[in-house]
């Protein structure tokens, strides 16, 4: 935020989202879709698969272990 208007924040040490509301906007893909299509080319999903090393595959484990 200070990079845009360095008065914006008056301690950037402490504050909070709503200090900062006034300053930027969210929009979404569907939002703006019309204005920048030729920007949104339609993705390509492609699976490819491979086998895991075998150090990739006890870390699997370990995670599966923690969360199930």
């Amino acid at each position: 935020m200070n990079m845009l208007d360095p008065t914006a924040i008056a301690n950037p040490d402490d504050y909070r989202p709503e200090d900062i509301k006034g300053l930027y906007i969210r929009r979404f893909k569907k939002d703006i879709q019309d204005q920048v299509e030729s920007a949104f080319k339609e993705r390509q999903i492609h699976v490819a698969y491979c086998d895991a090393s075998e150090a990739e595959q006890d870390a699997f484990d370990i995670f599966t272990d923690i969360f199930i």
